[in-house]
């Protein structure tokens, strides 16, 4: 019997050991897989703005692939869902689903061409509507697996990812600079465009220019960097805006600069030596003046714009606004002889238009990338117009979704705004303020910039994901 009960005993002994093994080495799989999903999203955020053409891979495959590895783990482990409080944004999650179905309807019932629609509303919508969610998930699935990772840390990584191809175009401009002698205006090598280099700039700024003042106010930082690295990323950005000459990205970073000056000031008016909020103010001031000044004296189209704008409420359908290849086209001119402005006309022009035709047809035709072309081309009766887009998102939105369309979008990130505010405000939450300049920024560029597509959305809707479930997070880890 004892020898029996020996053997039973080592038996349990070496089967116990033998589930521990497997539960430790379950946990360092799932430890390796979790480090594996972050170093994937961080990488995307690194070549988000940068086209598949260039990278070794399509950068589709981290998206879902990232989207892919969340979803398994949802469905083996629920648990990590209870560290955030998703009660607090069902509102904005029922706004978001009534965006669904309407911009799936629209094109269901009005588009002209429906297997081009639903590619379309894949890529515009249900896309970066993925990301979304996965932003939701991203930090407590992280934490759950790597118990080290703050909520700092996180965002700390996020932001170096997203600012380091800045910091290799600015390192291009130089090189070039110093190979050529002559600067190199306007000119994108990491970027497709001017407009990828200064969205992509605009969104970063926001969130350093943010780090900062929470310093000078002797907050608790949002970055874990030194102060000194956080002042090279400014100094870095302040120099890629100041030679990518785009006149939208130098108002929203002067723009964004302002709300975070007036919010702070606000917010910290009766704790704030009057000194400290004085030369605080005067750099601000002397920091706009000084890059409003150089945009306009380098910006040649800050030049008779008041005469290109009224030219351009009244531009014909048959100018080089509509037309681009076909030569038989007409140059709108100025009362001194020389031809308008291109940009300052046809923005213009592109508003008139687009808001005509959304007015014309208030239920849209469906997702597509020339709402604007095809709805030209059916007025005007004219093959030769071939202006793909408005120029504006929300006027896209508008030509595709109709003016539901526009009330949604504009809803969705007001709620953003109220509970951002609610959370830096009343909660003390520094991810508050982050989500409030985001999405008011970004609100204010798809005014004036077709960004409500692409990685511009994409980008866009996984920052809101995130920050929403950073202000939403029921752990004390959020204020570390």
């Amino acid at each position: 019997m004892d020898i029996r009960s020996l053997a039973a005993d080592q038996a349990v002994q070496a089967n116990t050991s033998k589930q521990g093994i497997r539960k430790n080495m379950l946990k360092l799989n799932k430890k390796i897989a979790m480090l594996f999903l972050l170093s994937m999203t961080l990488l995307l955020c690194a070549f988000w703005a940068s086209p598949s053409q260039v990278l070794p891979f399509h950068r589709n495959f981290l998206i879902y692939g990232v989207f892919f590895i969340s979803i398994v783990f949802i469905f083996k482990d629920r648990t990590f869902l209870k560290k955030v409080d998703y009660s607090k944004i069902k509102d904005i999650a029922w706004v978001l689903a009534i965006m669904t179905m309407i911009t799936l309807a629209c094109g269901i019932f009005f588009s002209p061409a429906h297997k081009e629609m639903f590619r379309a509303w894949h890529s515009q919508w249900l896309r970066p509507l993925m990301l979304f969610a996965y932003g939701l998930i991203f930090y407590p699935l992280v934490s759950t697996y790597i118990k080290n990772i703050s909520t700092r840390g996180i965002i700390t990584a996020i932001i170096v990812s997203f600012w380091a191809p800045i910091f290799f175009h600015t390192l291009s401009f130089f090189y070039i600079l110093f190979k050529t002698g002559s600067i190199p205006w306007g000119e994108t090598y990491i970027f497709p465009s001017r407009l990828e280099l200064s969205f992509q700039i605009n969104l970063i700024s926001m969130v350093i220019f943010t780090d900062l003042f929470l310093r000078i106010f002797n907050e608790e930082n949002l970055l874990t960097l030194k102060t000194r690295t956080v002042a090279f990323l400014v100094i870095i950005d302040i120099i890629a805006t100041a030679f990518s000459n785009t006149r939208w990205g130098t108002v929203g970073m002067i723009m964004g600069l302002l709300s975070i000056g007036f919010i702070f000031l606000i917010k910290k008016a009766k704790k704030t030596n009057l000194i400290k909020a004085s030369i605080l103010i005067g750099l601000i001031t002397a920091f706009i003046l000084s890059v409003g000044i150089f945009s306009y004296k380098e910006d040649p189209r800050w030049k008779g714009i008041e005469e290109d704008i009224i030219i351009g409420w009244n531009v014909p359908s048959n100018s080089f606004c509509f037309i681009f290849e076909n030569q038989n086209k007409i140059t709108p001119l100025r009362k001194d002889g020389t031809p308008a402005n291109h940009s300052n006309t046809c923005r213009i022009a592109y508003f008139h238009q687009a808001s005509n035709l959304i007015i014309e047809h208030p239920l849209g035709l469906g997702t597509s990338k020339t709402a604007f072309l095809y709805r030209l081309q059916e007025k005007y009766r004219n093959p030769s117009i071939d202006i793909s887009h408005s120029h504006s998102g929300i006027l896209e939105y508008g030509l595709q979704y109709g003016i539901i369309g526009i009330f949604l979008w504009i809803g969705y990130n007001l709620l953003l705004l109220k509970k951002s505010y609610h959370a830096f405000f009343k909660e003390n939450k520094a991810a508050g303020i982050v989500l409030f300049l985001i999405s008011g920024g970004f609100l204010f560029r798809s005014a004036v910039d077709r960004i409500l597509l692409d990685h511009y959305m994409e980008e866009y809707m996984f920052l809101c994901g995130l920050l929403l479930c950073l202000i939403s997070y029921r752990d004390s880890q959020d204020k570390k």
